[in-house]
């Protein structure tokens, strides 16, 4: 037996560029450092995976690990503590946070690249009870924009948006909870409208800026300074644009682009976070502008959604009259409905293995899950008369619904429902999606 030293370890073609001024010569020796190889490892595997979150849980013994793919938490293998230790360490010195913190929450970003795609790195760690909680969020900065079918939105709702943003004055609401999927849409939806012939303008803070957008010209505030978004709307408007995109929300700032929209002939768009279209029309009445400006204002109010996509492993099924009748779908309409692939019973591995069968491996795709990607599912209200003087008196819920439904609403049910019978997703998916 020899006993030659191991070789280096070959690690993934992952360039890591860190945050703040680390010099090169400072990054050759953090190279050399124990942790840089667990680390590189641990956000190539992530990749690798199609992973948007990792999670890393410590507690005295060793370091839990888990993925977040396609809006669901897998469990993967953990790391003993001292691994774990050791690529905390070059995390944080990736992200320019100091290493020996571990009880106060910290959060930087650093970059990286792996073959011809660029991500973005977000990592927030803080001391928990049981040791420290670490979450490394994925950011794929893709060059293409998905269209809006590419997102998963029908055709015609797709010119609906696309009718909203052509109007001359008016808000529309970009909505949906959060992990939907909604910073998606939203840039999907400015780059599927003209923007040669009109003067596009989005008011951002200067230390969290919106991905680059043709012909969206970015305007900067600064939020470390005590700047908001209501810093530089009023000046901006006399610039006489035609549309401004405001992605963050607070109160001043609701007040003004209702105002601001009803006064001038401005288009004004704006994100919120909430549930469906009612929850996002009270989130924003929440904000309390004047809500006979608000109700002015509205143009329209989209929400979303995210199912998982079924794998091309998928198994049909006939469903049972019953089960169609409960769905709503007519008798005749659908012969066949899908679900994911079924693994293997303990007992029918057994089987196989007695009969000295193979036994079938998982799916290469999706590894056994049964789903593959996710895609969007939309509620989109227009607002007529009949919503605009609910909102102005100040509806409740129940009864903004109904006014919703009233003015041709359709229900995430329906959206759902409809998913399920093109084979897209399961029955058990859009059920799950539906209690979120």
């Amino acid at each position: 037996m020899s006993n030659a030293p191991p070789g280096p370890i070959e690690l993934p073609p992952l360039k890591v560029e860190p945050a703040g001024d680390m010099r090169p010569d400072q990054f050759g020796m953090l190279r050399q450092h124990p942790g840089y190889p667990p680390a590189v490892i641990l956000i190539f595997e992530a990749i690798a995976s199609r992973a948007e979150k990792v999670l890393l849980d410590y507690t005295r013994d060793g370091v839990a690990v888990r993925y977040n793919i396609d809006g669901m938490w897998v469990q993967t293998p953990g790391r003993d503590r001292m691994t774990g230790d050791a690529l905390l360490m070059v995390l944080k010195l990736f992200a320019a946070l100091n290493p020996s913190e571990r009880r106060a929450k910290q959060q930087g970003f650093f970059k990286g690249a792996l073959n011809k795609d660029k991500y973005k790195f977000e990592l927030v760690t803080e001391g928990v009870k049981t040791g420290e909680r670490v979450l490394l969020e994925i950011r794929a900065q893709k060059k293409d924009i998905a269209t809006l079918k590419d997102l998963g939105m029908r055709d015609k709702a797709a010119e609906q948006l696309k009718s909203w943003m052509t109007r001359e004055r008016g808000l529309i609401l970009f909505s949906g909870p959060l992990d939907s999927g909604l910073r998606t849409t939203y840039r999907s939806a400015l780059n599927s409208t003209d923007r040669f012939m009109r003067d596009f303008r989005s008011v951002e803070d200067k230390h969290a800026p919106e991905p680059d957008i043709i012909n969206v010209e970015a305007e900067f505030f600064d939020s470390r300074a005590g700047q908001t978004a209501i810093t530089i709307l009023p000046k901006l408007v006399l610039r006489e644009p035609d549309v401004v995109c405001v992605p963050e929300l607070n109160s001043d700032v609701a007040k003004s682009l209702c105002e601001l929209s009803v006064k001038n002939p401005l288009l004004t768009m704006t994100r919120i976070r909430a549930v469906d279209c009612v929850d996002a029309l009270q989130r924003f009445t929440s904000l309390h502008p004047d809500l006979s400006l608000f109700a002015k204002s509205l143009i329209g109010v989209i929400n979303q959604r995210l199912v998982r996509r079924l794998c091309q492993c998928k198994e049909a099924y006939q469903p049972p009259p019953q089960l169609l009748h409960k769905l709503g779908i007519p008798p005749g309409r659908v012969n066949m409905l899908y679900r994911e692939r079924r693994p293997l019973s303990p007992e029918q591995i057994q089987q196989l293995q007695e009969a000295k069968q193979p036994v079938p491996p998982p799916c290469p795709q999706c590894n056994g899950v049964g789903y593959f990607g996710r895609v969007a599912i939309f509620e989109m209200l227009e607002v007529n008369d009949s919503v605009r003087q609910g909102v102005a008196q100040r509806a409740q819920a129940d009864q903004l619904r109904e006014l919703a439904r009233g003015a041709g609403a359709r229900s995430f049910q329906e959206e759902a429902i409809l998913q399920v019978a093109l084979g897209v997703t399961s029955i058990t998916e859009a059920q799950r999606t539906l209690k979120g």
